[in-house]
């Protein structure tokens, strides 16, 4: 990079803001997935939305490609993985700010640095939530985590898949800067809207173009978003939680299309022993019980939420039914699994506070799928593991409803040893065999990540190309995060 670029890059940004350190440098060249890229020139810190727009139109003109980052901690999919030469980090984890939240609404409108402690805590106090994905890490930026479409705890609600993003403000490759959603009908001023009674809860627009479809999923390639509104709920005024256990994972699966049907429950997910011993054993969770090792292989957790209206109603009526189906499927409901009580374990999974990141010395394959199809997977995860000599206790598996139930996310971790290059090995081995034959099986590759991108996209060329052509269309000089979601 030239020396003048780097200067411009240092006015614009502040110099305080901007390092060439090579340590801090190379700590991006990549991340706990297995793709590798080259070393960003510089790591900057963006603390303004005004800033977004002039280091797009910079790069342009001086030739560099941005990365855009807002969540801290270990990235582990490869997306913010520099792939080539010239490449600039934008850390925008400095632009935290709750911009506004409307109780009335049920709308809060912030900034990419901000995280689920911090959301969570100030919602709190306007007696709202936000539903959140399984026990986000405490630096996962908000608006990072539903550009990606993370699975959301409470499939009931979801009525589209980037739930719960609404508005936002992109400045696009090209430099341009719009308002998307009910927000882009104007004026392009936040409190200017409000004040008119404006609130920001369409996400379509504007006009007949639904813009959020190409930033959900996008990798950062086609933007930056500066803010962004979120759909929140009101924040329970009682709340049970239930696990459901078996050996069987087809009983589990019956049951919660049972509980799906009439719309019972509100987080409602399935997950292997082995997903609740990370949980509770992720580094920040404290003094937690070990997961007795007796315990069925396989449990759903069942959130039963009252809210301001007859909520003791509502959480005994619905616990009556949810009840009777479990006894139907041959199940029970207890308010413990594995030894872990069922409010503890719902304290630590639902974003409030930080119990470290749970996925930490694991790869992973998230794909989606419908649940009847997801034991099929499980036993073709397990003959791989049988094949390549591994312990089955290395494999995790966590299933989770979306859209109401007419999909299902699905994701596979296989754990290793940090201090046993082996294990790591043998992790990235049996990715590498079993995302293919995933794929094979009917996987869905919703977030093409690295591998998964170069066995999803050439499933429909048409579609590959449209992509292609929507990125020409945005980003014309190709300076967001290049070589990401398209294949070369």
């Amino acid at each position: 990079m030239r020396t003048e670029t780097k200067e411009w890059i240092r006015n614009l940004a502040g110099s305080d803001n901007v390092t060439d350190d090579l340590a801090a440098r190379e700590i991006w060249q990549r991340d706990e997935s297995t793709v590798s890229g080259v070393v960003p020139e510089l790591v900057v810190r963006v603390e303004a939305a005004e800033q977004v727009p002039q280091l797009i139109n910079g790069a342009k003109e001086q030739n560099v490609s941005l990365i855009p980052v807002s969540s801290g901690g270990l990235h582990r999919r490869g997306d913010t993985v520099p792939q080539c030469e010239d490449a600039v980090i934008l850390d925008l984890s400095g632009m935290n700010r709750i911009l506004h939240i409307s109780r009335q609404q049920r709308i809060a409108v912030i900034e990419p640095g901000v995280t689920y402690p911090q959301l969570q805590k100030a919602l709190a106090e306007e007696g709202m939530v936000l539903s959140t994905p399984l026990a986000p890490r405490g630096c996962k930026s908000v608006i990072g985590s539903v550009l990606e479409i993370e699975p959301r705890l409470n499939c009931i609600h979801q009525w589209e898949y980037y739930e719960p993003l609404r508005c936002t403000e992109v400045t696009w490759g090209d430099g341009n800067t719009i308002f998307t959603g009910e927000a882009g009908r104007g004026p392009k001023d936040l409190p200017a809207q409000w004040d008119s009674q404006k609130w920001q809860v369409t996400g379509a627009g504007p006009n007949m173009i639904d813009f959020v479809r190409l930033l959900t999923g996008a990798q950062g390639t086609m933007g930056i978003v500066s803010w962004a509104s979120l759909k929140c709920e009101v924040k329970p005024t009682i709340h049970q939680s239930y696990f459901i256990a078996s050996d069987d994972l087809q009983k589990l699966i019956d049951f919660t299309y049972k509980v799906i049907r009439p719309r019972f429950s509100d987080e409602l997910f399935i997950i292997h022993k082995q997903v609740l011993a990370a949980i509770i054993g992720a580094p920040s969770c404290g003094e937690t019980p070990a997961v007795a090792e007796d315990a069925p292989q396989w449990a759903v957790f069942c959130g039963i939420a009252g809210r301001e209206i007859l909520p003791e109603m509502r959480v005994k009526q619905q616990y009556e039914d949810i009840r009777d189906m479990a006894e139907e499927c041959g199940l029970e409901m207890a308010k413990a699994f594995a030894g872990v009580d069922g409010e503890a374990f719902y304290e630590m999974i639902n974003g409030t506070t930080d119990c470290g990141d749970w996925r930490e010395g694991s790869l992973e394959i998230p794909f989606v799928t419908t649940m009847d199809k997801a034991p099929g997977f499980v036993r073709a995860a397990q003959q791989l593991l049988n094949v390549e000599g591994l312990d089955e206790d290395r494999l995790m598996v966590y299933i989770q409803p979306q859209h109401c139930g007419t999909s299902a996310h699905v994701e596979f971790l296989i754990k290793y040893s940090k201090t046993d290059g082996k294990q790591k090995q043998e992790a990235e081995a049996w990715v590498a065999k079993a995302a293919p034959l995933f794929g094979e099986l009917g996987a869905y590759y919703s977030r093409p990540y690295g591998q998964l991108a170069q066995i999803q996209l050439p499933k429909d060329p048409t579609s590959c190309e449209v992509q292609k052509q929507l990125k020409q269309i945005f980003d014309p000089e190709g300076v967001m995060n290049p070589g990401k979601l398209t294949l070369k």
